[in-house]
């Protein structure tokens, strides 16, 4: 099996509010991610989850709000469990940004 995304930057570009799969899962891999910025267009909130478990709380900003968040392969920010997806869930407006992961 080839992995698609063993460390990659990928793009948020969320076309309207709700739940975006960024990263789909791997059997037997989990997804760490190293660093995140992300902005909403309007006022909202947005949560990272690996479509089962909530990895951050929500994050409420107000229109062009936005965060920005670093760790590194040695000290994720969180982890999505093996063979769960990397998503983004948003209210009241879309998210867009980058996030960096690494497949283990």
């Amino acid at each position: 099996m080839t992995v698609p995304y063993s460390n990659a930057d990928i793009v948020i570009d969320q076309g309207g509010a709700g739940t975006t799969e960024l990263v789909p899962g791997i059997p037997f891999r989990t997804i760490r991610v190293l660093s995140y910025s992300v902005v909403l267009a309007a006022e909202g909130t947005f949560a990272f989850s690996d479509g089962t478990d909530w990895k951050t709380g929500d994050y409420p900003f107000a229109a062009n709000g936005g965060i920005a968040e670093s760790g590194s392969a040695e000290a994720p920010l969180f982890v999505c469990a093996a063979g769960r997806p990397l998503s983004i869930t948003t209210v009241g407006a879309s998210a867009h940004g980058r996030v960096r992961i690494e497949y283990r």
